[in-house]
């Protein structure tokens, strides 16, 4: 699963770098009939700190551990947002954070024999998250915005191991409800309908999350826009929008 994510999330990458329109300038960042897409990577991993601590308790209770270290992916995230009015937006949100914990080499009895059994694996925990999300907007800004929001929807936990089935250490996966709160979120819009983000909140994709994000659609700030007169001339205006400023 998280090659899975790391896949989409380079391929969005990809997709809103090439989606530059430098020429065109939004009346703010966040209109009426605007959508945003954007993907980002977060931090703290949060499995790779649980999986560290585990790995640490292991070995001061005189265990044999190997000495590799904890492998973390994520946290990655993408969405799309919709602008239902002229400072606030709504829209979906995924993502994913996984870790795979160190070489774990141990004796336990054996519970259908009661002998000692050495076992050697490794210990993967991860998070989906699909999440409705909604931001409201502060500035009237055609580069800048400044945001909080929150979002919520359904998360899913899974525990699992690779290697020696140790019949101690069961799979688990369970699943409910999740949320999560940006505090504080910062936009700049360097190229256009091109731009990056960070946020600073809460939630199971970390406390820092940075990315870019991609506008399409909107009302424009101003511009020169041709049309056909009556004696079939074409004719150039400029047209802005003023309503967006209010």
């Amino acid at each position: 699963m998280k090659h899975v994510f790391k896949i989409i999330f380079l391929l969005a990458l990809t997709s809103l770098c090439s989606f530059v329109n430098k020429s065109r300038l939004y009346a703010q960042v966040v209109t009426q009939g605007s959508v945003h897409f954007f993907a980002g990577y977060g931090y703290p991993n949060y499995p790779a700190l649980v999986l560290g601590t585990v790995s640490t308790g292991i070995s001061l209770a005189g265990l044999n551990q190997n000495s590799d270290a904890v492998q973390g992916s994520g946290p990655y995230t993408f969405g799309l947002l919709f602008g239902v009015a002229k400072k606030l937006d709504v829209g979906i949100q995924m993502g994913y954070v996984g870790a795979t914990s160190t070489l774990l080499e141990w004796e336990m009895p054996d519970p259908s024999t009661g002998t000692l059994k050495k076992y050697s694996y490794r210990m993967g925990l991860s998070i989906i998250t699909a999440m409705a999300k909604i931001d409201y907007h502060y500035l009237k800004s055609n580069r800048a915005d400044v945001y909080t929001g929150v979002a919520a929807g359904y998360g899913s936990l899974k525990v699992n191991t690779t290697g020696d089935a140790d019949p101690n250490m069961p799979k688990i996966q369970v699943g409910g409800f999740i949320y999560s709160m940006t505090a504080l979120g910062l936009r700049y819009m360097f190229a256009g309908n091109l731009g990056a983000f960070t946020e600073l909140g809460y939630g199971a994709m970390g406390y820092v999350t940075a990315g870019i994000s991609a506008k399409f659609g909107g009302k424009t700030a101003g511009g020169w826009q041709n049309y056909r007169g009556g004696n079939g001339a074409w004719l150039r205006t400029r047209h802005v929008y003023n309503d967006d400023f209010n």
